[in-house]
């Protein structure tokens, strides 16, 4: 079920686009992290993190975090895989 995150990931940044446009900055920002936990998250699935047989949560309980905790589950995915140095995400945490 790989298109699961990137689904959820789209279609809260659209959502947060049309928020931000509306000047709604308190919800934007946070579906702006909610799409950047799914996106990170559906990357790291390409990163060979394991789901449940459902499909709709990562199958390890460290894997099932926040956007303020995915960063640091997503480096040790992406430094573990020989695809990662494509996709780094910088050395401070964007979100908070």
């Amino acid at each position: 079920m790989l298109d699961y995150l990137l689904d959820a990931h789209e279609r809260h940044w659209e959502n947060a686009e049309l928020l931000m446009g509306n000047e709604r900055f308190a919800n934007a920002g946070h579906l702006y992290g909610i799409s950047a936990e799914c996106g990170l998250k559906r990357l790291m699935q390409q990163f060979c993190m394991q789901m449940t047989a459902a499909g709709d949560k990562p199958r390890i309980e460290g894997d099932r975090v926040h956007a303020d905790k995915v960063f640091g589950r997503f480096e040790s995915y992406r430094s573990g895989h020989h695809f990662g140095t494509n996709y780094n995400v910088g050395s401070t945490k964007p979100i908070s």
